[in-house]
């Protein structure tokens, strides 16, 4: 098991602080992928520098299994190759004079443990063969994909079998269906290895096919913890509902509430959503999020009256599997996402329904 505990770190910018980690905490199990999601600067490359051991915390405790690693009470800080870490970086940082298998080798021939000659070749090889890189190993690193490069550098990781995987944007560099391929392979080879994974990324569609556990930052805090299917279908806050996946967020106030149920009075009309235990009261100010995936159009009103709104289609995206359609609400723009080709026409009025059940009530300030 892994643990951070109230994780502070402040650097200071033209004799300013800056406050990159503000009290984070959290606990990875075994075999679990662990992810930090969340825009640029809100401080999950800096808690995995201050995992690896590459920057020094202000301030809490970083413990591994029964090892802590870091602790400011007692004043313990683990060097960096005692702390049993693998580290992909986002460059992968592959050794462009050597070939692949001194790239993998080389922290068997730099790191704290000795090995022998025929313990490196023994090594390399297992690795190499968990990435499905057998016989590349007199290859160039300046001769491999992108993909290949990935592997390497996951190989290189795997070499002296760390207790924890420290993965930091791995796949950002990689073309977009080069991207799909490769993330699919590191889902595979984490599960079946059952590695313990740290995984930093900006990339939402990566944290929830990835992730077991996601953990979402803003601003050196962690915001909202859960599982993928938590984090995209019961967000806390406006900032998760827009970050993780689109999302439609009407103004409204509370004006009646049923256990989780509430009806929200907008500028649309009454609409009806969960609050997915969200403490807001009635005549509290709100937000509906309406993911646009759940909206279905049509060109006849609905025999319900229930969370239906007259629209306006302002433009389509045909993308392959969905169709982006943009649409206006009185003076309210609401995006919807329909499976396959449509036929509505720009101009055209459509009617837009979504359930209830789906729509998120969450507070305003947030």
């Amino acid at each position: 098991m892994f643990k951070a505990t109230n994780l502070h770190k402040s650097y200071f910018v033209d004799g300013n602080p800056v406050r990159a980690l503000r009290g984070v905490s959290f606990t990875i199990n075994k075999g679990d992928v662990y992810t930090l999601l969340g825009p640029s600067g809100c401080g999950k490359t800096t808690m995995l520098r201050c995992i690896a051991g590459l920057e020094t915390p202000d301030q809490g405790e970083i413990t591994l299994q029964d090892k802590v690693l870091f602790s400011s009470r007692t004043g313990e800080s683990e060097a960096t190759y005692r702390r049993n870490l693998g580290m992909v970086f986002q460059s992968y940082a592959i050794w462009p004079h050597m070939n692949v298998f001194d790239n993998v080798a080389f922290p068997l021939y730099y790191g704290g443990r000795k090995h022998s000659k025929q313990e490196i070749k023994d090594f390399v090889k297992k690795a190499l063969q968990s990435v499905e890189l057998e016989g590349f190993e007199s290859r160039s690193a300046t001769l491999l994909s992108g993909g290949q490069q990935q592997r390497v550098a996951l190989a290189r990781a795997l070499v002296y079998q760390p207790s924890i995987f420290l993965l930091d944007e791995p796949l950002s560099n990689l073309d977009a269906r080069l991207r799909d391929e490769v993330r699919q392979e590191l889902k595979e080879l984490v599960k079946r290895l059952n590695l313990t994974v740290l995984y930093v990324t900006h990339d939402q569609v990566e944290a929830l096919s990835l992730s077991d556990r996601i953990a979402v930052m803003r601003d050196g805090l962690i915001v909202q913890e859960g599982t993928p299917s938590e984090i995209y279908l019961t967000p806390q806050e406006t900032f998760v509902g827009t970050f993780v996946g689109k999302a439609n967020l009407i103004q409204g106030v509370l004006v009646e509430k049923d256990g989780a149920m509430c009806r929200v009075k907008t500028d649309l009309g009454l609409l009806q959503g969960a609050t997915s235990g969200v403490p807001v009261q009635k005549g509290d100010s709100v937000v509906v999020l309406i993911r646009p995936n759940i909206i279905t159009a049509v060109t006849q009103k609905p025999a319900a009256e229930t969370n239906v709104l007259e629209a306006e289609l302002v433009d389509s995206t045909f993308t392959g599997a969905l169709t982006e359609c943009q649409t206006m609400c009185g003076n309210v723009a609401i995006e919807a996402q329909i499976a396959g080709l449509i036929q509505f026409k720009v101009k055209e009025k459509i009617y837009l329904q979504f359930p209830p059940e789906l729509c998120r009530i969450l507070p305003a300030k947030a």
